[in-house]
């Protein structure tokens, strides 16, 4: 079965149909997109209370779109490994898989705070279903003046349950990412990624120069085995009614030269069998398109919104980059507040 909502469906006739069947054998999926049905700003206003609790899902392998509940005053503000991140009006943050039921709260964030995702990621151990995935989430409170550094509440959840959680105070960079128990803080001044330890948030002695002058990466994407920069530029076009960007990018991989903790960014002129999704707030993944049904690797998907003259909001086009002629194809327009949500069952 090529549909997950077939596989889910086929499993549901009787005992005996679903003993036939293993969770891992569902059908990998393009990763769906999820919006709330009303609009709410990012970072959360604790001050006034949410009105709506409700979502759409479309799948892009389907072409179609859902409405999915959420309780009462239950926002969704993030997306990773098949899990929802929501936020329960002055309750509790947690963990929440909308296709199983399961849930988990994070007690430790304090709910009556205001924070920001500064970055929401997962480590996948070896293929594209999740299983045995590790999700990491980096929250900043907001902080009414700017400073050098910023409290950050680092976590790791390994599910069903297993979490983990330390309070950091780091300088604010450009662009985060976990990879293999560290975390890798790029910095646009002075261009360079420093490492911290996961478990205690101590500075390393490794620093990484990047690339190139030109070279700040604004996504750090962990790719089974491999830390991924991406750098993501761009120049105005000016349309009749409308003004937007052209985007390029280029795509770095962390490479290890020598036994004394050495690390350089390698460039790759293309990724192969990669398919890279990008989120806002520093947030990326990768699917293998050959986990995927007829499907081609080598292109980065990305949103992009539009300003249009006769409309007080923008609307989000998601793209799709080609690394191998650097053309870029609209596939669908949805709202800008659309977080790519890739479906599991585990």
């Amino acid at each position: 079965m090529e549909s997950l909502s077939n596989f889910i469906i086929f499993r549901a006739v009787c005992k005996n149909w679903r003993l036939a069947t293993d969770l891992t054998d569902a059908p990998a999926q393009l990763p769906w997109l999820i919006w709330p049905t009303a609009t709410t700003t990012m970072p959360i206003d604790r001050s006034q209370q949410i009105r709506d609790n409700g979502y759409f899902v479309y799948s892009l392998s389907s072409n179609t779109t859902q409405r999915i509940p959420l309780p009462v005053n239950n926002v969704l503000v993030g997306t990773s490994a098949g899990f929802m991140l929501v936020f329960e009006y002055l309750c509790s943050f947690y963990f929440l898989n909308p296709l199983t039921g399961t849930k988990v709260t994070l007690p430790f964030l304090n709910p009556s705070l205001s924070y920001h995702i500064a970055c929401l990621g997962h480590v996948t151990n070896h293929n594209s279903s999740f299983v045995g995935s590790e999700i990491y989430l980096i929250l900043v409170q907001n902080l009414v003046l700017p400073t050098e550094t910023m409290k950050y509440e680092f976590v790791r959840f390994q599910p069903p349950e297993t979490i983990k959680h330390i309070s950091i105070v780091l300088p604010e960079p450009a662009a985060f990412g976990y990879y293999k128990g560290r975390l890798f803080w790029s910095l646009a001044i002075p261009r360079v990624t420093w490492v911290y330890d996961a478990s205690t948030g101590t500075k390393t002695s490794i620093e990484i120069p990047h690339p190139g002058e030109e070279v700040n990466f604004n996504f750090l994407i962990n790719d089974m085995g491999d830390l991924l920069g991406v750098m993501m530029s761009f120049i105005d076009v000016v349309g009749l009614g409308e003004v937007s960007w052209k985007y390029e990018f280029e795509v770095y991989r962390l490479e290890h030269t020598d036994d004394f903790g050495c690390y350089r960014w390698s460039k790759l002129n293309e990724i192969g069998d990669r398919i890279i999704f990008l989120h806002d707030f520093n947030y990326g993944f990768c699917l293998r398109a050959s986990d995927i049904r007829e499907l081609r690797g080598n292109y980065i998907y990305y949103k992009k919104e539009y300003w249009y003259r006769d409309y007080q909001y923008p609307n989000a086009h998601f793209c799709r980059y080609d690394m191998e002629d650097g053309t870029t194809e609209e596939v669908v327009m949805k709202s800008p507040e659309a977080l790519w949500f890739v479906p599991s069952l585990c």
